[in-house]
């Protein structure tokens, strides 16, 4: 990812943003399940990325939709399902923002959002009629957008799925990819929704997959364990975790390590 998308979202950024988004959608799955189903479908209703209602003033559509959870409360095993979502949205945050940073993980965020949104709107001028569908299509692949970025970064990350079938993150991007193929096939627009929403993540997957990714060096359990010597050095500024334990410290694509300061400056 290029460092001036990064320093453009920084003034904005949140750490763990994916954290509090998933937060907010447990949230609201414990909300619509005390209202029940009826009071339930239309306070989702609400929140949902309808197009024309944005275009009617219903400004909050534009990220109230964000918080909707992927999980209905009312269905088969529901808290359960629930669980495993919000597990894996922070597994998904943490190997993101692992990997890029905070800024980082925040800037494919924004952007993804934005790409989303275009992606609504287009839509809905192209298929007027396709405006319920979209309306919780686009925001399934807002969220597939992070799954595919871990998924490329992590594609040998086993998953408990179920809490005991392990599952290699990779695959399972790949299969909700499928998915999102099968059900495009059905309608021509959704082909344009689904190209304009993942944009920010093609843009960027050379960058994943690569190696200009900004990976966390680890020491080995065989590094020395003398409180005086320092595991990590800055190329550039020659700062260690031991006289900036603040600093958390990355490899470049040269092999380089750098810290979080030099990084940010």
């Amino acid at each position: 990812m290029p460092d001036w998308i990064q320093r453009l979202v920084k003034p904005i950024a949140l750490p763990g943003i994916l954290r509090l988004v998933a937060g907010f959608q447990a949230l609201v799955f414990l909300l619509m399940w005390v209202m029940g189903p009826a009071q339930a479908a239309e306070w989702i209703q609400a929140l949902s990325l309808d197009a024309r209602a944005v275009l009617g003033g219903e400004l909050w559509r534009l990220v109230s939709f964000i918080a909707i959870p992927p999980v209905d409360p009312f269905g088969t095993l529901g808290f359960l399902w629930m669980l495993f979502a919000v597990i894996i949205l922070f597994l998904i945050n943490d190997i993101i923002e692992g990997h890029w940073g905070s800024d980082g993980l925040n800037a494919l965020f924004y952007f993804g959002l934005v790409a989303a949104l275009a992606a609504a709107f287009a839509g809905a001028l192209l298929a007027p009629g396709a405006v319920p569908m979209l309306a919780f299509f686009v925001p399934s692949l807002f969220s597939a957008g992070f799954l595919f970025a871990a998924g490329a970064l992590e594609p040998r990350y086993q998953i408990m799925l179920f809490l005991v079938i392990p599952v290699p993150l990779g695959l399972i991007a790949v299969l909700v990819g499928v998915i999102l193929l099968i059900q495009v096939a059905q309608a021509p627009v959704l082909w344009l929704v689904l190209l304009i929403s993942q944009a920010p993540v093609a843009a960027w997957l050379p960058g994943l997959a690569g190696g200009r990714v900004m990976r966390r060096r680890r020491p080995s359990r065989s590094a020395p364990a003398d409180d005086g010597e320092a595991f990590h050095q800055c190329a550039q500024c020659g700062a260690t975790e031991v006289s900036h334990p603040e600093c958390e410290f990355r490899v470049n694509q040269d092999g380089d390590e750098i810290c979080s300061e030099c990084l940010d400056g």
